[in-house]
């Protein structure tokens, strides 16, 4: 098959994420990935009652398509039953009566208080910790066999850490999409308007600001720090300069450095780099936090109780209580996704890179990144220097495809159309409201944005973040690119991920070609509290790198101005 043939790999409607993948990924990081989606979306269903066993994963052409496979149905897509039998398959069929049973005790016990719980007082420690053991390793002093488990722990954490992420969609999503679906029919608010009313409620979106904070107030009030942030050495230089500067300095330096440094910025895969491999945007970040951009954040505006006094007076006690409980979930999956998926993919990273350098001295490779084209099996092959493995010509011929495959804007949809699902008057009530909930949020975080007539001058797309910004447009389209913002810039990119997240210090606002109003750039644009405009389908196309913009994020208008 090539690039330009988009062949289903099986029957039925197979779609792809737009907002979460924006190349075509590495085989390594495509090994990792798939059992964590697999598994954790079914855990997830399971839990909370959703009418989906899973979801199959498939690669086509180095892109990853999704198929939904419902709880009884056939391989081969189909209409949905008459009204009568699916009332009887909830009486009759085993499964689909216990996930009716869950669907009642998911509301009945809010479920995902549990999940919050075991997240935060659990599993979250324990991978944070193990991340730490693990970037503590000198690489360099490992031998073969030493490397090889070194490289399977930290695929481990990435896979254990990206499983609980997928778990916790519908565990988020289930909260959130049943309050913001009440919350629009008794205000007649936009979701995107109500969401506002959840700034704050992600902490983990902005939460490297408290040590970055910490940070710049210690330089500040060190004569010797401010003249090494001042000087025109190279971006290292001044950081081995910081951190001379005195013990509190490299102290804070060391701590903020050590949470995040090893997690990936410019993207998701394994050909993407981590803050500590961009010198110059660590010390642009930090200078920006120390010039009172970034860092404190804007103090929380009125929204929630706006969005409030629109509701009856006779709903208002429901409401708080369904707020409350979104408000609890809403910040969960950028948390997860920072400690359990950027910071061990950065050390699987860092661990491969020094597989590949070993591999390249020894002529097994050509590149030293083409060991990202290999699977995690054969990249232990490789270190064994077992007969078996794929020769140099052939990872770098792998590498070669992808980079065409990744210049190729695949299709949002490929393969034959599926009936649509049950209508909720013949689904059980419960079930209902979990399946009514879950989608909302989920079209809310990846749904493609309807194409928007643009005039002019002029890029529309959705506001999801309110204000008004004048400033230099910095187009981002991939790893190179982020070294070139410079504080106050309006980010342009395809798409942002959490990855994004040391670069918001920086900016003065968001626009996107990709998203919706629960995407990760609308999230973080309101915890920052700046204007934001996503979903526009082709900023990146239409804005020049370096264009004076106007970013109006109430209207969701994008004004060029040259």
């Amino acid at each position: 098959m090539t690039t330009n043939e988009w062949t289903a790999p099986g029957p039925g409607s197979w779609m792809r994420d737009p907002v979460h993948q924006t190349s075509a990924w590495t085989r390594y990081l495509y090994a990792m990935i798939f059992p964590a989606f697999e598994r954790g979306y079914r855990d997830g269903f399971a839990r909370y009652g959703v009418l989906i066993d899973r979801l199959d994963a498939r690669v086509v052409n180095g892109w990853m398509f999704a198929r939904p496979r419902p709880v009884g149905a056939p391989e081969k897509p189909g209409s949905p039953p008459p009204k009568l039998i699916i009332k009887a398959m909830f009486l009759l069929h085993p499964e689909l009566r216990r996930r009716a049973k869950t669907a009642r005790e998911v509301f009945r016990t809010r479920a995902w208080r549990q999940e919050a719980e075991r997240w935060f007082g659990e599993e979250r420690d324990g991978l944070r910790r193990r991340n730490l053991e693990l970037q503590a390793v000198d690489l360099e002093a490992l031998d073969d066999p030493e490397l090889q488990r070194h490289l399977a722990a930290a695929t481990q954490v990435f896979t254990e850490g990206t499983t609980i992420h997928f778990r916790h969609n519908p565990a988020a999503s289930v909260p959130l999409g049943d309050w913001l679906g009440r919350a629009t029919e008794w205000t007649g608010a936009a979701p995107e308007d109500a969401l506002r009313a959840l700034k704050g409620k992600s902490p983990a979106s902005v939460g490297m600001n408290e040590p970055l904070e910490r940070l710049a107030e210690a330089i500040r009030s060190n004569g010797r720090a401010l003249a090494a942030l001042d000087s025109n050495g190279a971006a290292s230089d001044r950081i081995e300069q910081l951190r001379a500067a005195s013990p509190e300095v490299r102290s804070l330096w060391d701590a903020y450095v050590s949470e995040y440094g090893h997690r990936t910025v410019t993207g998701f895969d394994l050909d993407d780099l981590t803050l500590l491999e961009l010198p110059s945007l660590l010390v642009s970040t930090v200078a920006a936090c120390v010039a009172g951009r970034g860092g404190s954040m804007p103090p929380a505006d009125d929204a929630a109780s706006r969005l409030r006094d629109r509701v009856p007076i006779e709903h208002r006690a429901e409401y708080d209580d369904l707020f409350s409980e979104a408000a609890l979930m809403y910040g969960i999956r950028d948390d997860d996704v920072g400690i359990g998926e950027q910071w061990p993919l950065g050390l699987v990273r860092r661990a491969l890179l020094e597989a590949g350098r070993r591999l390249q001295r020894r002529g097994a490779i050509t590149d030293v990144q083409d060991v990202f084209e290999a699977t995690p099996d054969e990249v232990l092959a490789l270190l064994r220097a077992e007969s078996t493995v794929p020769s140099r010509t052939e990872l770098h011929l792998r590498a070669d495809e992808r980079r065409a495959q990744s210049a190729v804007e695949p299709p949002l949809t490929i393969g034959e159309a599926e009936g649509p699902p049950p209508s909720a008057d013949v689904l059980p009530p419960a079930v209902a409201r979990v399946i009514n909930a879950m989608m909302l949020s989920l079209n809310l975080m990846v749904l493609q944005q309807p194409s928007r007539e643009s005039v002019n001058g002029q890029v529309t797309g959705l506001g999801v973040s309110a204000g008004r910004y004048r400033g230099r447009a910095r187009l981002v389209r991939g790893a190179p690119d982020f070294e070139k913002i410079v504080s106050g810039d309006v980010l342009i990119a395809r798409t942002t991920t959490p990855t994004y997240n040391v670069v918001l210090p920086l900016l003065g606002a968001i626009v996107t070609d990709r998203g919706a109003a629960l995407s990760h750039a609308a999230i973080v644009a309101r915890e920052f509290g700046i204007p934001a405009v996503v979903g526009t389908n082709d900023a990146t196309s239409r804005i020049p790198d370096g264009a004076r913009v106007v970013v109006d994020g109430d209207r969701g208008v994008v004004t060029i101005e040259g």
